[in-house]
């Protein structure tokens, strides 16, 4: 750890990266504790202050494109509430006016069809569930293998929200056909048929 005396002699890139490894300690601590208790929010948490840094410090000026996760980058339906104190996933705190002063557009992503396989973890695989009879993924003409929609207009024309099936992906729920007013979650969504998951490839 570093005093606050050191910590004010440091340059602006030298904190945030220390920031980080410090986030990155607490958010794999209970790992390694074998804790049952675990605050998903850590992680999201330093990348919303990265993203903060990167917006009001490195690139004032500039627009931002994030690439993340459905679960990271959903915007939270409720915000008549301060929800600082409870766990707060990146999409949250970017919705969120009170956390974030710039213009925020989510852009979700859904399929028909879908392998998830992660980079670091080839042997884990993740099958997406069959989007049910009557969802958003289905709703689509079979012959379109993508699709892109926004829901600006709908938005402000719809006093209320209403739910509707979609593999949209929260945060504990990710793959899964779930009923959730999907159009408040995310600006717009990109529908690609058939998303096929990593694959390892021999080194040069």
């Amino acid at each position: 750890l570093y005093s606050s005396q050191k910590k004010k002699q440091l340059t602006s890139d030298e904190k945030v990266l220390i920031d980080n490894i410090l986030a990155a300690y607490k958010n794999i601590l209970p790992y390694l504790l074998k804790e049952q208790r675990r605050n998903f929010s850590i992680r999201d948490t330093q990348m919303f202050e990265n993203i903060m840094w990167l917006a009001n410090e490195k690139y004032p000026s500039e627009k931002i494109i994030i690439w993340a996760h459905n679960a990271h980058i959903v915007k939270r339906i409720d915000q008549t509430n301060n929800r600082a104190d409870t766990e707060n996933m990146l999409g949250h705190l970017l919705g969120d006016p009170q956390y974030n002063p710039h213009s925020y557009y989510a852009l979700g992503f859904t399929s028909a069809e879908a392998t998830s396989v992660w980079t670091t973890r080839p042997d884990y695989t993740t099958i997406a569930e069959e989007p049910v009879k009557n969802s958003f993924e289905n709703w689509l003409p079979k012959h379109w293998n993508y699709a892109f929609i926004d829901w600006t207009d709908l938005n402000q024309k719809m006093k209320f929200p209403v739910s509707f099936s979609m593999k949209g992906s929260l945060p504990m729920s990710q793959h899964r056909n779930q009923s959730y007013p999907w159009q408040k979650a995310y600006n717009g969504v990109f529908f690609i048929r058939k998303i096929e998951g990593c694959k390892t490839i021999s080194a040069f």
